[in-house]
């Protein structure tokens, strides 16, 4: 959203789109995180990541569409 305010549009990098949008893990990350919050997060990832493992797929932004993780 930041870059398409900047007046960028999809397509323009379609290598680094591929890894950042299908390949990578953006974690919440910030010191005023609570405990709570932290929890939240590893226990979702956990969830996701077994899921992974034992062999069903996630859709992408499943961890994004997850309500409540803010307290």
């Amino acid at each position: 959203a930041e870059w398409r305010a900047r007046g960028h549009h999809a397509g323009e990098c379609p290598v680094a789109e591929r890894m950042w949008f299908e390949q990578q893990v953006n974690l919440p990350c910030h010191p005023g995180m609570t405990d709570w919050q932290v929890d939240q997060v590893a226990s979702r990832l956990d969830t996701v990541l077994g899921q992974e493992v034992r062999g069903t797929p996630i859709a992408a932004g499943t961890a994004r569409k997850t309500k409540g993780w803010t307290q």
